[in-house]
């Protein structure tokens, strides 16, 4: 069974037009994916081409890639990556997407939890496919200025005449949960609590007593 040809641009309706350039797209963001796939088997395989002595550097050579952007593509290829790749190999993702994220999750402090981690992924992934690559960079700044912030030394909070220390932190998971975290003063974690605990409160029995 022969594959059919597809029509000329022309030939296609307003609306066929607007389906093809979809589906383009899409196919454009699987086929990265699948570059990636093969590279990583590729590394892992140790799998050099002749006369190359890298992966990356036959990338640049065979492809006409800038060093950097074959070194980037390695990169991402085999790095632990999963959400991200899963969500490229579905065409939800584009390749200025993964490159975004990869180099966030790349800079990842080393104290981290896989748990953390795969929250931080979640959470780029899950706005990569609603937002442009740019708004997920600034939210990648966002996330590595929290680690920064995150593995500097405390100060002393106990002086009662400096700024209360307050953090509040969350993200909308995949599911669609809003899912968020924190660290209050007593003052406001009083008010916090007054405001909460109500909303945890269980609805009042019905007429049949359920």
């Amino acid at each position: 069974m022969t594959t059919p040809t597809p029509l000329p641009a022309w030939q296609l309706s307003d609306r066929e037009l607007t389906e093809q350039l979809l589906a383009s797209q899409r196919q454009q963001n699987t086929g990265y994916a699948w570059q990636l796939e093969v590279i990583r088997e590729m590394e892992d395989r140790g799998v050099t081409p002749e006369g190359h002595p890298s992966t990356a550097v036959f990338l640049a050579t065979a492809v006409h890639l800038t060093p950097r952007e074959a070194r980037t593509r390695v990169a991402q290829a085999v790095g632990n990556f999963s959400l991200t790749r899963k969500a490229l190999t579905a065409g939800d993702l584009t390749a200025q997407h993964a490159a975004v994220i990869a180099e966030c999750l790349a800079s990842a402090p080393d104290w981290l939890t896989p748990e953390d981690y795969t929250v931080a992924e979640d959470t780029l992934v899950t706005l990569a496919t609603q937002a442009d690559a740019t708004v997920v960079r600034r939210a990648a700044t966002r996330l590595r200025t929290y680690w920064d912030h995150e593995s500097t030394p405390p100060t002393d909070h106990a002086d009662t005449s400096a700024r209360p220390w307050r953090e509040f932190r969350y993200h909308w998971t995949r599911g669609g949960r809003f899912h968020f975290t924190g660290n209050l003063d007593p003052d406001t974690g009083t008010l916090l609590e007054q405001l909460l605990v109500p909303l945890a409160a269980p609805d009042p029995a019905d007429p049949s007593g359920t």
